[in-house]
């Protein structure tokens, strides 16, 4: 019984596989350059890294339901005649570099079952046209579709939970993407180098929250690449659901949406900072929206029966009623909140910004030693990224011009 195919099991160009055959091996059918056609017979669990790249004639693949894992890597790279994929339900996860430089891929379908888009699965595909990434999926990888030019539609289900560098970078063709509520991280360049991208449509609660707090030229119809990091931080400290827990307190959203404004005027590595601020801040006020409840009902009742001893009326449907709007609580709950809220010093954001000035910049040059470790160039290393070298050079101007700063006061 056949279980698996290795490199040095097949001489020949075409192929059907057997219904015995488990896992096709690492670069078993690599530079096989007239394979057109292979069909894969119910059975098979594993396609293993570079099992046909390079096969420069592959029209056609059909992939058995029982397929569960196809990579790790580059198991069709390069395959430039191959049009059409299916990717069946039963693949959990598209392995790194999986369909890279397919350059005729047209038409790709992938199917509920699907967790994850692995670096680099569909970069460089300069033929794909539209691509609906299931509900299933949670993360689309590194790069996953960047480079390809002529992708237009792409439709994210709600599920996604995380976009990762570069993803779309360098697709010049898509006009318009909608975030689903359900994506907790944008990361940086994600959809850079998108010339024709009018908008990037977030949920309503969002576009309220940008109305709201006066960003919408900043935000930039959700484009601008500052506010993906802003975004993904307000989902990650959960700042629009504590926003939400103090909807009625008026003068508490107010103070909070002026913290929220800040952030076009801050640099980016300080907006987890100012996040953790407005944090802290909305957890003062929730914790006290019980004690601002119940202090409404005194000033109520205090002022009813005031009403009552001095008219001393039956009609007690209209003096509770009017009680209530002169009783003075929402002029008095604000400011009686804004004092037991308080700042403390950890909390003041001038305080916060000179202390980052004055910290041990010594400290700093061995944050910035190890961050050149890990970036260190190696010209043999395939998976080297200039993105890399660029966040390390951006890291340094900003050390750079802090120091200077820092000296300049001193």
């Amino acid at each position: 019984m056949i279980l698996r195919i290795t490199k040095q099991s097949l001489g020949g160009c075409t192929t059907r596989s057997r219904k015995t055959v488990t896992c096709i091996g690492t670069d078993t059918f690599k530079d096989c350059k007239q394979l057109r056609d292979v069909e894969l017979c119910e059975g098979l669990n594993t396609i293993m890294a570079g099992a046909f790249q390079g096969c420069i004639s592959l029209e056609l693949i059909r992939v058995p339901s029982s397929v569960e894992g196809i990579g790790p890597t580059a198991a069709f790279r390069g395959c430039t005649s191959l049009e059409r994929i299916v990717v069946p339900s039963s693949v959990k996860s598209l392995g790194a570099f999986t369909f890279e430089d397919c350059t005729q891929l047209i038409a790709v379908e992938l199917c509920m079952g699907l967790n994850q888009i692995c670096e680099g699965a569909f970069r460089y595909c300069r033929s794909l046209e539209r691509i609906s990434v299931p509900s299933s999926v949670e993360e689309i990888g590194r790069d996953a579709f960047r480079g390809c030019v002529l992708l237009t539609n792409v439709d994210i289900c709600e599920g996604l939970e995380r976009i990762e560098l570069m993803a779309f970078e360098g697709c010049t063709s898509i006009a318009r993407i909608n975030i689903p509520t359900s994506v907790m991280a944008i990361k940086k360049g994600a959809f850079s180098n998108c010339p024709s991208l009018v908008v990037i449509v977030f949920c309503e609660e969002i576009e309220d929250l940008v109305t709201e707090s006066s960003l919408t030229d900043w935000y930039d119809h959700g484009r601008k690449e500052g506010w993906h990091r802003v975004y993904s931080l307000l989902k990650s400290y959960s700042i629009l659901e504590r926003l939400g827990r103090i909807q009625h307190r008026r003068k508490s959203r107010n103070d909070i949406h002026d913290m929220l404004r800040r952030f076009p005027a801050i640099n980016d590595y300080k907006y987890e900072e100012h996040c953790r601020l407005i944090q802290r801040r909305l957890d003062r006020y929730i914790a006290l929206k019980e004690p601002a409840s119940l202090l409404e009902l005194a000033l109520w009742k205090s002022k009813f029966a005031e009403q009552q001893s001095d008219l001393n009326s039956t009609n007690y449907s209209a003096l509770r009623s009017e009680a209530r709007t002169s009783c003075g609580a929402t002029v008095i709950i604000p400011n009686v909140l804004s004092f037991l809220v308080g700042v403390d010093s950890e909390d003041d954001i001038e305080y916060c910004e000179n202390k980052f000035r004055r910290m041990n910049y010594g400290e700093l040059d061995d944050q910035l030693m190890y961050a050149y470790s890990m970036y260190e160039y190696d010209e043999n290393d395939y998976y080297t990224d200039q993105y890399e070298y660029d966040e390390y050079d951006y890291f340094m101007d900003q050390y750079d011009a802090h120091q200077y700063s820092y000296y300049k006061e001193d």
